[in-house]
């Protein structure tokens, strides 16, 4: 397969949670902080496997890309190496479309979801909101 670079903050995560500790149990923060106190090797880090779906890269391994963001958004690493890879994770046939983590927060897009029924449940929320708070007002009047 073709290896080569990405920045990080342009690969999404492949499921909408991560293991905080690695096979051999060392938990997901004394890794970044290894890395960040020089007692791993950043350079050493091995390839992402990635893959492109709905036109994003995606990996399948997220606790990986998560330390990689993190020291993304430290200054420690600019790109990482990637290997590219064709995968589906099995949690993303048919249903996940997109994950990522959008400004601290998890978000996740279902194929099956509509954006018309999420905006017009919105709007009409919102709607009722205003008409109840004019009712009110002018009741209390």
């Amino acid at each position: 397969m073709a290896k080569t670079s990405l920045d990080p903050s342009q690969i999404f995560y492949s499921e909408a949670t991560l293991r905080n500790t690695s096979w051999d149990g060392k938990l997901i923060g004394e890794e970044l902080d290894d890395y960040m106190n020089n007692r791993q090797n950043i350079g050493a880090i091995p390839p992402l496997p990635v893959t492109r779906h709905n036109n994003n890269w995606v990996t399948k391994n997220n606790r990986r890309l998560w330390i990689c963001q993190h020291l993304q958004r430290l200054r420690r690493l600019n790109m990482i190496r990637v290997k590219i890879e064709n995968f589906v994770p099995s949690n993303m046939q048919n249903t996940i479309t997109i994950i990522g983590n959008v400004g601290g927060r998890w978000a996740s897009r279902k194929a099956n979801d509509s954006y018309l029924s999420e905006v017009l449940t919105g709007v009409g929320v919102g709607v009722l909101g205003v008409l109840g708070f004019a009712l009110l007002r002018s009741l209390l009047r």
